[in-house]
Parts: structure tokens; C-alpha cells; sequence
């Protein structure tokens, strides 16, 4: 770079509010930890890649091109004015999640696809550092607006980092960010700068606002469980369940982000079954993500964001079972075991990425899910087709620009304040259309 009149850095200090996964390419299951330090890593690169298709998101893809670099371009264009160094953890905590890989196709586990997932507690710091270069004011203000909604997005959750993050991983708290900037004209700063002794100001976390909802469509669901759930995670210990419901590192009972996202793909594709539609199937994978055994030539994440749900005022009840030898009819030996089921409320939101194409049909569907999930008749977790996991909902509050479309679930019923919002989300199933065919439209 030539010609630069002004360095401006970031220290931005990050607390992850949910689990993270930062691999190392080369195993599903190994984390990406420094060999000197071991502390977790997140690669500069990592960061850059999030935080550009995030700001490419909020419509400033021109910004993104000039500042962030551009690819298959000549050298200047492609090498990028803002420097994002690797960030390092605080310290190293390790956790391990048990996962179940499901057939979306059958609606049941897949064969032999029970996997164990490594990730980085929460509440583990990171401390991410930018370097701004500018060949005047102009490029300063641009760059220093582009840094601006980086922090504004982890503000609100939807910039998130590493793996799953579509899924409920990745969510950090935004906990302190100092500023300092050089004028390499003055001499005392151009020296600063060589010396790397410059203090930093800290800037007011007040003046980053939450973007809350730009761009993305929110559900904000509240209901609780009707009898007992269990989302199973097994035990070892003597005197104890042999699997109780799954827990964070607080030992509070969870409902994770991935049963979540993997329970409205379900019951999504289950609709537009039931529906004939099995030609519009492709919506899913626009909403949800392509499955990893697609056959698609190019993979991509979904447009739903997911966190993981903390069940609120538990209660907890162990039941006894018996596994039946189907052939004889009569008990396995060694077949008894308990299950610790909980029981309590939930609340939790889905963040909807506005689609480009379809948006209304993947509000109805999601819409529909939620539907049925508050009167009952979509369980969560494991033992539901023994009765468990039923919840009964209580109000559904759906945020859309300065829209606000409340829903309440009462004797059965559904009592909502703008129904014309909802049938014109349910009835645009009907009219899903592929990309290809709105250009064919328009050719016309």
C-alpha cells in the first residue's frame, strides 16, 4: 500500500455467549489450539471471511470490495486496508456434545451416525484486533463506518464466528472496544507508531447500537413443556440415570440449537410433502442449507439463525424403562434403564435471513411449524413417540422491519393480531417459485 496518512487500530473484547467451534481442517472433531500457549485460536482469516459475507449482507458490497479486498483482481485491488489479526482465547475449556445425524428424507437417526463434537466453553475471552489504513479522511470515515457494524453485529448475535454457527455456535457479547488513531503526517505520531506506544481510548458501548432485526425477519416463541422432554445426553455415574437431558457448562438444562434448526428442516420438508410439492423441496435447502450428501455442486449455509434454549424453572422426574426384544416379545436382559426427564419453560427465537427469493413462503412454513409446536402436536427431543416432549405455547411474536405480528395460543386456538400477514405467508407455499423461473418471467 502507498501513499497511507492515517492508521487507525481496534481492540475489541469478545466473551463467547455459546459454544464455538474452531476447526483445524483436518479432523470434524479436533479444535484449532496454539502448540506454545494452548489457547484456542481464530484465524485472522476466519474472522475476515464472517465479517465480509456479513457486510456484504447489509448491502455494502462495494465497501467490502474497495476495503476488504477483491478477489481475482489485480494486486492493489485485491490486498485488503483493513488488517484482522488472529485472535487468542483466554483460556482453553473444553467441552464435548453428543449429536445424532438425521435423515430428513425419514424423519429417523441415520445408521451408525451418533458423533461426539469438541467446542470451547462459554465465557472464554477473545480479543480481536483490526488496523485501518487510509490515504485520507474520506477512506478513514468508510473504513471506520465498516468496523462500526462489525461491532454493531456482535452486539446483536447475528455476526458469529466458526463452526455451526447457523446452528446456535459462535455468539459473542461485545465486553470492551478501544480505539486509537495515528497521523503518520505528525511526526510524534509517525514515531508512536514505529514505537508502538500510543495509548488507546475506550470507546462507550452505547455508542454501537443493537441492529436487533436489520435484515433478518425474528420469531420470539414462549410455551413450556407440557409433561417431560429429554434431549439425551448419557451417564456413567453410580446411583444416577443412565441419561439424562442434555446440560451446559452451568449444569442448566438445554434444548441445543442444532435439535432446534434440525426440527423445523424436518417438519418443514414434512409439509411440503404432505402438500404434493416435493418439486419445491429445493426451498429447504435455500432456508436451512444444503445437506453435506447433497448432490449440488456448490455447498452453502442456511438463512436461519438458532441458539441453544435454556429450560427456565426446571423440575426433574426419572423414568423407569424396559427395552422389548421384538422377535420373543418379551424383556432384554440387562434391558432396564432410567431416564431423567425435565420438565419447565422454554423461550427462544429464530432469526430468518430474508430471502431474495420465496421469503414469504419460508415465513409460512416456519410459521406453520411454530404452529403446531404451540398446540402440541410437534414434539422436541427424544422418547416423543412415547409422549415426550410436548410443549404448549404461549404467544408467538414474529418482527419484521417495524412490523409486529403477535400471536397467541389460547384453549387450542389461535388469537393474532394481523391475519392477513399470516395467510398471505401460508398461501405463498402454494406459489413457491424456482430463481430460474422469475428470470424466465421477466425474459418474457
Amino acid at each position: 500500500m502507498k501513499d497511507i496518512e492515517f492508521v487507525k487500530e481496534y481492540k475489541i473484547d469478545l466473551v463467547n455467549l455459546t459454544p464455538l467451534k474452531i476447526g483445524n481442517g483436518k479432523d470434524e472433531l479436533d479444535l484449532l489450539i496454539d502448540k506454545n500457549t494452548q489457547k484456542p485460536i481464530i484465524l485472522g482469516s476466519s474472522i475476515a471471511g464472517a465479517v465480509k459475507n456479513y457486510l456484504i449482507d447489509l448491502k455494502l458490497k462495494g465497501d467490502v470490495n474497495k476495503y476488504l479486498g477483491k478477489e481475482d483482481e489485480s494486486r492493489d485491488e485485491r490486498e485488503s486496508k483493513i488488517y484482522i489479526a488472529d485472535a487468542y482465547g483466554s483460556e482453553f475449556k473444553l467441552s464435548t456434545r453428543t449429536g445424532i445425524k438425521r435423515s430428513y428424507k425419514y424423519g429417523t437417526s441415520e445408521d451408525k451416525a451418533k458423533y461426539d463434537m469438541d467446542f470451547i466453553d462459554i465465557d472464554t475471552e477473545f480479543e480481536l484486533n483490526f488496523k485501518l489504513f487510509a490515504k485520507n479522511e474520506q477512506e478513514l470515515k468508510d473504513e471506520d463506518e465498516l468496523i462500526k457494524n462489525v461491532i454493531e453485529g456482535f452486539k446483536g448475535g447475528n455476526l458469529r464466528l466458526g463452526a455451526n454457527k447457523m446452528s446456535g455456535f459462535g455468539k459473542f457479547s461485545v465486553k470492551k472496544v478501544q480505539a486509537r488513531i495515528l497521523d503518520l503526517k505528525q511526526r510524534k505520531d509517525m514515531v508512536s507508531y514505529i514505537m508502538d506506544d500510543k495509548d488507546y481510548t475506550t470507546l462507550k458501548l452505547d455508542n454501537f447500537k443493537d441492529r436487533g432485526n436489520q435484515g433478518y425477519i425474528e420469531f420470539d416463541f414462549d410455551g413450556s413443556i407440557i409433561d417431560s422432554m429429554i434431549v439425551k445426553e448419557y451417564q456413567i455415574k453410580e446411583n444416577e440415570a443412565d441419561c439424562k437431558n442434555m446440560t451446559n457448562s452451568k449444569d442448566e438444562s438445554i434444548i441445543p440449537g442444532t435439535t432446534i434448526k434440525g426440527l423445523f428442516r424436518e417438519y418443514n420438508t414434512k409439509i411440503l410433502k404432505t402438500l404434493g410439492l416435493d418439486d419445491k423441496l429445493f426451498l429447504i435447502e435455500d432456508i436451512y442449507g444444503t445437506d453435506a450428501k447433497s448432490d449440488v455442486k456448490t455447498h452453502f449455509i442456511g438463512k436461519v439463525l438458532t441458539s441453544d434454549v435454556v429450560v427456565k424453572n426446571p423440575k426433574y422426574c426419572v423414568y423407569n424403562r424396559i427395552k422389548v426384544d421384538r422377535f420373543t416379545g418379551g424383556v432384554v436382559t440387562g434391558g432396564k434403564f432410567d431416564e431423567e426427564r425435565v420438565q419447565g419453560d422454554i423461550g427462544f427465537r429464530i432469526s430468518l435471513k430474508k430471502l431474495e427469493e420465496n421469503n414469504k413462503a419460508a415465513v409460512g412454513l416456519i410459521l406453520l411449524t411454530f404452529r403446531d409446536l404451540g398446540l402440541s402436536k410437534l414434539p422436541i427431543g427424544s422418547s416423543s413417540s412415547i409422549g415426550a416432549g410436548r410443549i404448549k405455547g404461549n404467544k408467538l411474536t414474529i418482527k419484521e422491519n417495524d412490523k409486529v405480528v403477535k400471536i397467541e395460543f389460547e384453549n387450542g386456538k389461535l388469537i393474532c393480531n394481523d391475519m392477513d400477514y399470516v395467510n398471505e405467508a401460508i398461501k405463498a407455499i402454494k406459489n413457491i417459485e424456482k430463481p430460474e423461473d422469475n428470470k424466465n418471467k421477466g425474459a418474457e
